[in-house]
């Protein structure tokens, strides 16, 4: 579903009635921590495959200060470097590691997942001061009816508690497809309900919400202090492939302006597909970013 101008003012007229409310409101009282611009290394995958440490480079020469890592079956963790030189490397590009994302391990060979190795690669970022482990996809087998959500959730919860044990903050990514019904509910929803809201908080994907045709500013004010990570994207303007922030037709101004007092920790560029050579990309991703943050000042 693609808003149109009238749709989103709209979304915006019931963001604003559900931010005078009394709980919204006491959630909005608290001044903003100050938020560094970062990217989810997934983004530039390509190059990474060609060069980790050259692709490393220039995204902190333009001026990203945070990365978030991923990991799936072609890629081992930390890219299969050792962890010391790993994170000593990273932090002397300038660079600070602000999260990893993980696969729940139930489907594929994945070393590390919720299910398999889970506790040594929490006592590997917890050394290495990594705050976020995420939560980033479901296998459709994994995601049949709304009893595997709430199995996930269970899961999610046990993860969740040995995540603070850690001081490390469990957070699930969401795509488009929990946000499709099913026996007159939304998977999404599901999953919130049966999880516990302090082991696992939220990294949203404002894209794959306006790709499932679901309100974002409702659903995010909604969902309050779960929330504390953001990953960014566009959408073409003439269909729903992805494209650079700021040259598409996703209005994150007013996504800024109505949660600029939220409890979000970590903005990020997520971008699945690049539409131009990945330096042009990462600079033209850094300036949005970077003008949408000034609007949170």
């Amino acid at each position: 579903m693609i808003y149109s101008r009238r749709a989103f003012i709209n979304i915006i007229a019931k963001a604003s009635l559900l931010l005078c409310s009394p709980v919204v409101m006491s959630n909005n009282k608290k001044p903003m921590n100050k938020i560094n611009p970062g990217i989810q290394l997934y983004t530039v995958r390509n190059e990474i495959k060609n060069d980790l440490w050259l692709t490393l480079k220039k995204i902190a020469d333009v001026g990203f200060k945070e990365i978030e890592l991923y990991m799936d079956d072609n890629t081992s963790l930390l890219f299969g470097y050792q962890p010391e030189e790993f994170f000593t490397r990273v932090n002397d590009l300038g660079l600070k590691v602000i999260g990893q994302h993980i696969l729940s391990g139930q489907h594929g060979e994945q070393p590390y997942s919720l299910t398999k190795g889970f506790e040594s690669l929490v006592e590997i970022l917890s050394k290495y001061e990594v705050p976020y482990l995420t939560h980033v996809w479901l296998h459709p087998e994994e995601r049949k009816s709304l009893n595997d959500y709430k199995h996930l959730a269970e899961l999610q919860n046990k993860c969740g508690a040995y995540c603070k044990s850690a001081n490390i903050q469990l957070t699930y990514h969401n795509h488009d497809f929990e946000f499709v019904k099913m026996e007159g509910e939304m998977p999404y929803d599901v999953m919130i309900k049966n999880s516990d809201p302090d082991l696992l908080k939220l990294e949203v994907d404002f894209y794959w919400m306006y790709a499932a045709g679901v309100d974002p500013l409702i659903y995010i004010t909604q969902l309050g202090n779960r929330v504390e990570q953001w990953h960014f994207k566009d959408m073409k303007k003439d269909s729903t492939d992805f494209i650079e922030l700021g040259l598409g037709r996703i209005n994150y101004d007013e996504i800024m302006k109505y949660l600029k007092s939220s409890d979000v920790k970590h903005v990020l560029i997520d971008q699945d597909e690049l539409t131009m050579p990945m330096e042009d990309s990462l600079r033209i991703n850094l300036k949005e970013l970077n003008r949408l943050l000034a609007i949170m000042d």
